[in-house]
């Protein structure tokens, strides 16, 4: 779980990845970059409404339910996917960092190119929280299961499921 901070959603728009999943992150040298794919489910997407307050100019309050989007805010050359259970998929760049004294000596990485774009698109705000869940590699859409069909992503690619809880 990673709770959002100013500089992961409303400005550099970098998010460190959160303790263990760096684990199951591509490896690679210090500033290598990986593409991996985001996924949010079906279910979150529908539940997964921000809150916008505004204030008219009589200072009045009102409060909006937003949903979230898939506007296509993308890496160049890949694009926002929609899966079969209605969810939807945003390629991100992981960043590999060295270890250093504030990561306990242990490497790390984060979201970099695309995390912007999926923060806009899901409307993340500050102290919002993220629980991220390693997957396997190939998608399986549990209605065809039975048939054996799936959606290959890249060979290799790592896949992380995103569940987003608001403050």
């Amino acid at each position: 779980i990673k709770i959002m901070l100013p500089s992961m959603v409303d400005g550099g728009f970098w998010c460190e990845g959160p303790i263990g999943i760096v684990n199951h992150m591509p490896k690679g040298r210090p500033g290598s970059k990986h593409v991996l794919y985001l996924e949010m489910a079906g279910e979150e997407m529908r539940r997964g409404q921000a809150l916008k307050v505004s204030t008219s100019k009589h200072g009045e309050e009102a409060v909006k339910l937003l949903p979230p989007t898939t506007d296509g805010r993308a890496l160049k050359g890949e694009e926002v996917r929609s899966l079969p259970d209605g969810g939807a998929r945003w390629p991100v760049v992981w960043l590999v960092r060295a270890a250093s004294q504030y990561s306990g000596g242990m490497a790390s990485g984060g979201f970099s190119g695309g995390w912007r774009g999926f923060a806009i698109d899901q409307r993340i705000c500050v102290g919002d929280a993220i629980c991220c869940t390693p997957l396997p590699s190939t998608y399986v859409d549990p209605a065809q299961a039975q048939g054996g069909e799936s959606w290959p992503v890249d060979p290799g690619a790592k896949r992380v499921r995103i569940s987003i809880h608001r403050a």
